[in-house]
C-alpha cells in the first residue's frame, strides 16, 4: 500500500533510542529522506544513518538538545541544508526520572518537562514557518499511556506525557485550516533495551496488565507513526493513538511498591514509551 510518504523530508528527534530509530527506519522504507536525530549517542545515531544509506535511502544524523532553543534552530537548519526542508517533524525525544515525589529533585523535574514537554514545542516551532509557506505538513508527538493512566513515581514523566497529549490537541486545532495535521502516539509497554534493564517482578506486572499477554515493539510504534504521516489519514488531526495491546482499557491492579523501592530511580532513554 502507498502511504504517500515518498520523497518526503521527515525529521525525527530522539532517533537513537528504540522507538525512535524504528521509525526513522520506517519512515525511510516508505521513501522519505530522514534526519537521524541524536543528543549523546552520536555512534549510534551515524551508523543508523549509513545503514538507511547502504540500504539505498536518504538519510543523514544531527545532533540536537531539544531543551535548547539555539541547538534546535541549529538542527533545523542542519537538516534544511541536508535534506531540504521538513514536512514531517516526529518529536520522539525523551526521558525519565522515577522517585517518590518528595524525593524526586526540581532538577529531575525539570529535565523531564523540558525534554518531554518543551522539546516538542520548541521543535514544532522551529519547523512551522517552512510549513506554513509550503501549505503542508505533520507534526507526529510520540506520548505515551502514562499520560492517561498515570506512572507510579514517574510523575513528571506522566506529567509532561499529559500535557503533550493536550498539545497535540491544541497545536492542531490552530493549524487545522493551514493543512498542517498534529496528531500523537502513546504506546503502553514497549520492548526496549530500558525495559530489559528492569527486568523482574515490575516487568512482569507490566506485562501481566497488558491484554494481549506481551510487551508491543518498537516496529509497532513506528507503524502508528508512518499511519498517521500517510495521506490515507488526511482527515484525522488532534488525536492521540493508543498502542498499548489493550492496556488502555485496563482498570489497573494496585502496585505493591515493595519490588520497586529497590529499582534504580533514576533513568534516561530517548526510547521510553
Amino acid at each position: 500500500m502507498n502511504l504517500g510518504i515518498n520523497g518526503r523530508v521527515s525529521v525525527v528527534t530522539g532517533a537513537s533510542g528504540a522507538i525512535g530509530g524504528a521509525i526513522a527506519r520506517r519512515m525511510a522504507r516508505e521513501g522519505s529522506k530522514v534526519i537521524v536525530g541524536y543528543k549523546e549517542r552520536r555512534g549510534i545515531a551515524e551508523e543508523l544513518a549509513a545503514e538507511l544509506t547502504r540500504d539505498g535511502h536518504i538519510a543523514y544524523a544531527a545532533q540536537v538538545d531539544v531543551r535548547d532553543s539555539s541547538s534546535v534552530a541549529e538542527f533545523m537548519n542542519t537538516a534544511i541544508s541536508l535534506a531540504g526542508p521538513p514536512d514531517c517533524l516526529i518529536n520522539v525525544a525523551g526521558v525519565a526520572a522515577f522517585a517518590p515525589t518528595s524525593q524526586l529533585s526540581e532538577e529531575d523535574w525539570n529535565n523531564v518537562i523540558d525534554t518531554n514537554l518543551k522539546g516538542a514545542f520548541l521543535c514544532s516551532r522551529e519547523v512551522l514557518p517552512h510549513m506554513l509557506r509550503s501549505g503542508f505538513g505533520d507534526i507526529i508527538n510520540v506520548s505515551s499511556i502514562a499520560g492517561t493512566i498515570g506512572s507510579f513515581e514517574g510523575i513528571a514523566y506522566a506529567a509532561s506525557k499529559a500535557g503533550l497529549d493536550q498539545f497535540t490537541k491544541s497545536l492542531a486545532l490552530e493549524l487545522g485550516n493551514a493543512n498542517i495535521r498534529v496528531n500523537g502516539v502513546a504506546p503502553g509497554r514497549i520492548e526496549t533495551p530500558f525495559r530489559r534493564q528492569r527486568a523482574g517482578q515490575y516487568f512482569d506486572f507490566m506485562l501481566e496488565q497488558t491484554p494481549v499477554g506481551r510487551l508491543g515493539t518498537a516496529d509497532e510504534v513506528a507503524n502508528a507513526v508512518a499511519f498517521l504521516s500517510s495521506r490515507i489519514c488526511s482527515f484525522i488531526t488532534g488525536e492521540t493513538v493508543t498502542v498499548s495491546g489493550g492496556l488502555s482499557t485496563v482498570f489497573l491492579k494496585h502496585v505493591n511498591p515493595d519490588p520497586l523501592s529497590r529499582l534504580g530511580r533514576h533513568e534516561n532513554d530517548s526510547g521510553l514509551s
